[in-house]
């Protein structure tokens, strides 16, 4: 991405002293906020010199609890610990003095490390890349950033692109990242009437796809009537802590689900994954399906297999861009499915008429051979 930049890797370069010094000679030091982090002498001495002498810092934070994901509330817990006596007995009390600093209070740190919305880690490819832009943005344009409020796929006011007719971020942009693309969806497929049916029962799901309608400028055809789902290209399932936790509600979408399922008509899953604006839109991780104190995945559907397809994993601030190109991919990709279906049942008929064809033919000429050779005996 920046093959110019030279990054320096405290575990990997540091050859002679404690790492401290290598703060003062970087454009901006990257905190990987995670689950033993604030625990680390050298991590912890890095980030205060970072915040003592004011350097300018890139906040990245671990969203996964499996891989060492932490919450805000658990960092500020963390600090608030360490000023019991952590750092005077590792020494970096002392240390911070020799450098002609007092040691930072737990709320300047915590309030350094939030000054900005931090930017979240991802491992999933398309939000991956969202990541590691906004983190290249830091290098390439210091002092820059705004927050990650500013635009949807970015930072900056935005500007058109002449080949996509899309708006791109002002500050920098990934080639090939998919938030900078513009999905095309044709009309429903043929027979049908409406793209998705959207319950009433699945609270946010006509929310969503409105959305995806209006940010990326899609003609879609929606329906809530639950009379007109045969001529859907697919239902939405809309999974967030309220898909299967509201009562009846959730009885009846779940009903209206396996009804779907029953008339083979496709089901489109988008999973509000934790992360920015969590609470706004409801977000929860996948494994609460299964263990939801107040209400799991219905058996009946589990049974039928509803989570056999990969849900369309959805995010929130900079990365929801990258979110509803996704959907809108998957949504095309529906049609392109039944399209080739078709074509293969299309092939397969022409090809059964060929072999009836070929059958009667022979048949014919079998018959035609056996009168001739009987002619002499009439």
């Amino acid at each position: 991405m920046t093959p110019d930049a030279k990054i320096f890797l405290d575990v990997d370069d540091l050859t002679s002293g404690k790492g401290a010094e290598f703060v003062d000679k970087a454009l901006a030091t990257l905190v990987f906020i995670s689950d033993g982090y604030f625990s680390s002498p050298n991590c912890m001495r890095e980030f205060m010199r970072a915040v003592v002498t004011k350097q300018p810092m890139i906040s990245l934070i671990e969203l996964e609890a499996k891989k060492g994901g932490i919450t805000r509330e658990e960092v500020e817990r963390h600090l608030l610990h360490n000023d019991l006596g952590f750092y005077r007995k590792c020494g970096l009390e002392a240390e911070v003095l020799e450098w002609g600093f007092a040691i930072p209070t737990a709320d300047e740190l915590f309030t350094a490390l939030f000054a900005k919305e931090p930017i979240q880690w991802n491992r999933i490819g398309f939000f991956q890349d969202v990541s590691m832009r906004l983190i290249a943005n830091h290098v390439i344009k210091p002092g820059g950033g705004g927050t990650l409020a500013d635009e949807e796929c970015g930072v900056g006011q935005p500007r058109s692109s002449t080949k996509s007719g899309i708006e791109l971020p002002d500050d920098t942009y990934l080639q090939g990242e998919v938030s900078m693309m513009q999905p095309k969806v044709g009309p429903p497929q043929r027979g049908h009437a409406f793209h998705v049916y959207c319950s009433e029962h699945n609270e946010g799901a006509a929310a969503l796809m409105a959305e995806v309608s209006t940010k990326l400028s899609l003609q879609l055809a929606l329906t809530s009537d639950i009379e007109q789902l045969q001529v859907c290209d697919c239902i939405l399932v809309c999974l967030t802590a309220l898909t299967w936790t509201r009562g009846k509600a959730s009885e009846a979408f779940a009903s209206q689900v396996q009804h779907a399922m029953a008339m083979k008509v496709p089901l489109l899953l988008a999973h509000e994954m934790p992360g920015v604006d969590a609470s706004e839109r409801n977000a929860i991780e996948f494994d609460a399906f299964f263990t939801f104190q107040d209400g799991t995945t219905p058996q009946g559907l589990l049974q039928g297999g509803i989570y056999d397809q990969i849900a369309v994993p959805l995010k929130g601030g900079a990365w929801r861009r990258a979110s509803l190109v996704v959907l809108a991919r998957a949504l095309a990709g529906l049609a392109t499915e039944e399209e080739e279906r078709e074509r293969v049942l299309e092939a397969h008929a022409g090809l059964i008429r060929g072999v009836k064809q070929v059958v009667l033919t022979a048949r014919t000429n079998l018959f035609g051979t056996m009168r001739t050779k009987a002619s002499p005996c009439s």
